[in-house]
């Protein structure tokens, strides 16, 4: 069921093991839909599978862990460059962003976009659907003040950045987020003060905590619940 006639076969043995794993996401699964380590394991039964298929995510490939009971599955959120292709890892790899940095430019923005301000798991208020934002670092050209073109690299969340909006200011009316001020209390207006003049959201330990707790897989999510419903329980029993 491939869908490019031009594309080599998953099969061809002569591929490396990331182009194949690519090759089967791309004809197999495809954008949008789930699969098993199992299923890919069957399909490409050579060593070090799973590890090329995380290789993807450095040539933006969005792979993410996906809640199916009783299998370690995965959703393929999007297909990046198609390393398959000749030239392309070596091009990609130019512009590829470590993760070190990918996780530095999401914390220096508070892992929020930079033009709706939604966060990673909040759903859209405008949608009708129930969509929830992802968040990944977008690359975008903006002119200084001396006239030069530079690379702005910033947090985006995936529908600002389809939209076209990477690198460019919310066009929120500047009036709706001054009657949205006016309805804070004090204690938040004097924290959203701090944040301004800072030019930079003040994270609470909580919150830094809650960002680990996300990366976590999903029985260590559930395990962790369960660790925190103890302590809370016990600390209310102190009371």
């Amino acid at each position: 069921m491939s869908k490019n006639a031009e594309s080599p076969s998953w099969r061809d043995p002569a591929l490396g093991t990331m182009k194949r794993v690519g090759l089967w996401l791309f004809s197999e699964v495809g954008e949008g839909n789930d699969f098993t380590l199992e299923e890919l394991q069957e399909a490409l039964p050579e060593p070090q599978v799973s590890r090329r298929m995380r290789d993807l995510r450095n040539f933006n490939w969005e792979i993410e862990p996906h809640d199916r009971v009783g299998s370690r599955s995965y959703l393929l959120r999007r297909v990046g460059i198609h390393v398959w292709e000749p030239g392309a890892t070596r091009q990609a790899r130019t512009a590829t962003l470590t993760r070190a940095q990918r996780i530095d430019i999401l914390q220096r923005d508070g892992y929020k976009c930079t033009t709706c301000g939604i966060g990673p798991g909040e759903m859209y208020p405008s949608s009708d659907s129930h969509v929830f934002a992802t968040l990944d670092v977008a690359r975008a050209r903006a002119v200084t003040a001396e006239g030069a073109v530079v690379e702005v690299l910033r947090t985006q969340c995936a529908r600002c950045n389809v939209e076209g909006h990477a690198g460019r200011p919310n066009p929120r009316d500047p009036q709706d987020v001054r009657e949205a001020v006016g309805g804070l209390s004090a204690g938040q207006r004097a924290q959203l003060l701090v944040w301004i003049m800072n030019d930079s959201r003040t994270r609470s330990e909580v919150e830094k905590v809650w960002d680990l707790y996300r990366t976590l897989p999903v029985a260590a999510k559930q395990d962790l619940a369960a660790y925190l419903g103890q302590l809370v329980e016990a600390e209310a029993a102190t009371e």
